[in-house]
């Protein structure tokens, strides 16, 4: 799988969980100018606004990705600048499947941001968005 993103024609970028850089192949270190051992390991958010691109494709499939993608944007703060798009599996003959993974997914988003976002911590009271702004004071 290494030789075939090593010599893809395209730029691939591949993040952890947590959304950092974990692999950055030889067309993206052409695309952006980078070499991957600089990039290695940065979240992505560092890397967005280079990117310039208007449409975030993404899945429930495809894992923890829309959480991150919605805390990424969530950290830029250009929602409205962006188109993002998913998809969903559906069986055949049985379009309730995709929407029953549409709403699972808009669900586990929607906690995913009242959880990471909204509720104060009980240790120290203070919501994440706080916490960012004390530690960049």
């Amino acid at each position: 799988m290494r030789a075939v993103v090593d010599t893809a024609a395209e730029g691939i970028i591949v993040t952890t969980e947590d959304g950092s850089i974990d692999t950055f192949n030889p067309a993206a270190e052409r695309l952006f100018g980078f070499l991957a051992a600089e990039i290695r390991g940065r979240p992505l958010s560092w890397l967005l606004p280079e990117l310039g691109g208007t449409v975030v494709d993404t899945a429930p499939s495809y894992g923890r990705a829309e959480p991150v993608v919605g805390d990424l944007v969530a950290e830029l703060g250009n929602r409205d600048r962006l188109f993002i798009a998913t998809k969903v599996r559906v069986r055949e003959g049985a379009p309730a499947s995709g929407i029953a993974e549409m709403e699972q997914s808009f669900l586990d988003y929607a906690m995913s941001v009242i959880i990471g976002r909204a509720l104060p911590d009980v240790r120290d009271g203070l919501k994440p968005v706080h916490r960012r702004i004390l530690c960049g004071m």
